[in-house]
Parts: structure tokens; sequence; C-alpha cells
């Protein structure tokens, strides 16, 4: 952006500017700190095959506890729920999306929140809508995201082991 000619004018055949902090932001050995210590935060995968409804129940109750699926529509989410919750039981299932009232979301989320706080409450899913990408602090052992953009699945890796309080965890890409 600085360096076009339209909002940084030069003389012809210069090189462009060189853009540069005057003082680094943080010293190096922090920054390979927090270098090393986000590449073994979570681990992005993608499952190999296409998963119809029963595989991809069965795929999401193994992964490690409590989880967090996000899937591309409000229909999508709804399904997938109400089917996990007929398969696993209603207590292990939180819904979440702009299908919901703006006063049941905000129930739902104070209730996700309170049972991500729970250490022995650990086997359920929050199925929901990418309303969840951000600008929510929640933490989850494990993620699966229905195949969308890269930067939707960099979202939810941040609602995955956020502070680091898992040993493993896995953000999966699924179809």
């Amino acid at each position: 952006f600085w360096t076009l000619d339209e909002f940084y004018p030069r003389i012809e055949g210069s090189p462009p500017p060189e853009m540069r902090l005057s003082t680094p932001l943080v010293g190096d050995a922090l920054r390979a700190q927090l270098g090393d210590s986000e590449t073994r935060r979570i681990r992005y995968r993608r499952h190999p095959d296409a998963l119809d409804l029963a595989a991809l129940l069965d795929f999401l109750t193994v992964l490690p506890g409590p989880r967090i699926a996000v899937f591309n529509t409000v229909q999508t989410v709804a399904v997938i729920a109400w089917t996990l919750a007929e398969k696993s039981g209603r207590e292990k299932v939180e819904h979440l999306s702009t299908a919901l009232t703006p006063l049941d979301r905000e129930i739902t989320l104070a209730r996700v929140k309170a049972r991500l706080a729970d250490e022995h409450d650990q086997d359920w899913t929050l199925v929901a809508t990418s309303l969840v990408e951000a600008g929510v602090d929640l933490s989850f052992h494990s993620g699966v995201r229905e195949a969308a953009s890269l930067s939707s699945l960099l979202q939810l890796g941040g609602r995955v082991n956020r502070h680091n309080e898992y040993e493993e965890a896995d953000v999966w890409s699924v179809t």
C-alpha cells in the first residue's frame, strides 16, 4: 500500500521506500518463544473423505471434548445439532446460530462458558454457525469446520486450545 506511487510519490527509478519499525515490538527471544508456542498449540488437519451425516456424527463424537463444530448454514447447523442430540442425548449438545433470538443466543453462550469452565463436563459438542468464529472468548479441545475459506478455518483455530490448556488439540476441515 505505502509503496504505491499514488500514496508515496518518489523520484522516477528510485527503489520503493523501506518500511521498518524503528523499535521492534517484542524482542527476538520472546518472538521465537511465542512462535514456537503457537505452532504447537493446535494442528490443522483435513479429513480425507467426504462425510455423510452418519459418518460426520461418528467422527465428531470420537474427538476429545469439549468439541466445537462450525458449519456454513443455519439449516446445516440445525440438522446436525438435532441429529447429534437424538444420537448422543440432548445434554451432550449445544446449538448456537443466528436462527436463535439474541436473548436465546446470550443464554446459550452463558451456558457454553459455564460448561467450558467445568473440568468434569468434557463430553459435549457446540454446533454453531460462523458467529462463534470471532469476538468470542471460548476454548475447546477439538474443532471441526465445514470446508470454507482459510480465514474461517484460522478463526476456528482461535477457539481451540486458546490458552494452551490441552497438550494436543486438532482443528479438522471436513466436507
